[in-house]
């Protein structure tokens, strides 16, 4: 009985089909599957012609893949265009075997992260460590969830808490992601862990340092004191997207004197807020993903255990926050003063009775008549020109 002539196109839909083939080679042990054979078979049954051209596709195939898996492989070792996340050890957070030990961990975590098309984590097997001075940042005050930010060099510097013991030997920083947000202020610049940078105004973001690079010098006091680590995001596209962000706002200014750490010191607060945000029932969310679904159940069963008094306190930050927020939101159409921290600085000196009479005689007669969301509105068209 004659081989009957199969076309390319055949031969090409049986490789795609092979249940256990995931390469364009044959192994011994695959050799035997039947479905393997039967792919043979149709091979040998090509015309001469045919099978030539075949096999020239086959090998440029083949080609094409070992040079996607060659990038994908110096992309999960080096920061690339496409690189959010990027995993690191300190030499300094422990010994040989445990830092081995980290490493091995970012590098199961780049590995689940990444597919065979996008490459958005990294694990840096070494890094970078640049000596710096001690007194560059040590009278600077320590903030649960925040991480103090400072023009450093031709970047920024980032000094940050110590963190757990799995976290010393694998540091994980994420840059802060754009979407359809018009606001740069208390923009999440990076995370390291659970702390965050958020824009307030610590960076002149139109510096030419950010032209084409957005360069990270991380501290962790807790692990080493006069040595950072160098991180360098060049030609990135989610950096460039921050940078791009910032600098079509106006460029933001911390604020002064007693003032001056308001916004890092809120840093715990601005993640309880956001968490609050996320919580609560899912009834009238049928269209919420099963992991939101499963977060928002995590963190109201979380704030049940929390007592009174803890969202007291939390309830006079944020408001204090909201102040803030307002003055920012009139200030930039004009409605406020430009420096409004001096004004704010005044009240330390005022009694609570003064500040009600100076409320009543120049705030409540405006007040009672207009929204806070006129501002915003306000605002709103103002971005939209």
């Amino acid at each position: 009985m004659e081989n009957k002539t199969v076309t390319i196109d055949e031969v090409i839909k049986l490789q795609k089909g092979l249940s256990r083939f995931d390469g364009l080679k044959v192994d011994r042990k695959m050799a035997q599957d039947p479905e393997m054979i039967k792919w043979e078979k149709a091979k040998n049954n090509l015309s001469k012609e045919d099978r030539l051209i075949y096999d020239e596709q086959n090998d440029k195939l083949f080609e094409d893949k070992q040079k996607k898996e060659r990038e994908a492989s110096y992309y999960s070792r080096h920061i690339g265009p496409n690189t959010q996340t990027v995993f690191f050890t300190f030499p300094q957070a422990g010994n040989q075997k445990n830092i081995e030990k980290g490493l091995e961990c970012a590098r199961r975590l780049v590995k689940s992260e990444n597919s065979e098309k996008k490459q958005h984590a990294v694990t840096l097997e070494t890094v970078e460590m640049v000596e710096i001075n001690y007194s560059e940042y040590s009278d600077i005050p320590m903030f649960e969830k925040n991480i103090y930010a400072k023009p450093y060099k031709d970047g920024i510097m980032l000094v940050t808490n110590e963190f757990n013991k799995i976290g010393r030997l694998c540091t994980m920083l994420n840059l802060g992601k754009v979407e359809k947000s018009i606001f740069a202020e208390g923009k999440i610049v990076v995370s390291i862990h659970d702390d965050r940078f958020r824009n307030f105004g610590q960076i002149d973001w139109t510096n030419k340092n950010f032209d084409e690079q957005l360069i990270f010098y991380v501290v962790v006091p807790g692990i080493v004191k006069n040595k950072a680590a160098k991180i360098v995001f060049k030609n990135n596209i989610y950096a460039n997207k921050l940078i791009k962000l910032f600098r079509s706002k106006r460029q933001l200014k911390l604020p002064t004197g007693d003032f001056k750490h308001f916004f890092d010191e809120k840093a715990r607060i601005q993640e309880l807020l956001a968490d609050l945000e996320n919580s609560g029932s899912t009834d009238s969310m049928p269209s919420l993903d099963e992991k939101s679904k499963s977060l928002k159940k995590s963190l109201t069963l979380e704030f049940s255990t929390y007592p009174k008094s803890f969202f007291l306190k939390a309830g006079y930050q944020s408001a204090l926050l909201e102040g803030v927020n307002t003055c920012i939101v009139a200030e930039e159409p004009g409605f406020g003063n430009h420096d409004f921290w001096k004004d704010i600085e005044k009240y330390k000196h005022k009694s609570l009775e003064e500040i009600k009479q100076e409320y009543m005689k120049n705030v409540f007669p405006f007040e009672k008549d207009i929204e806070l969301s006129m501002v915003k509105n306000l605002r709103q068209k103002e971005n939209d020109k």
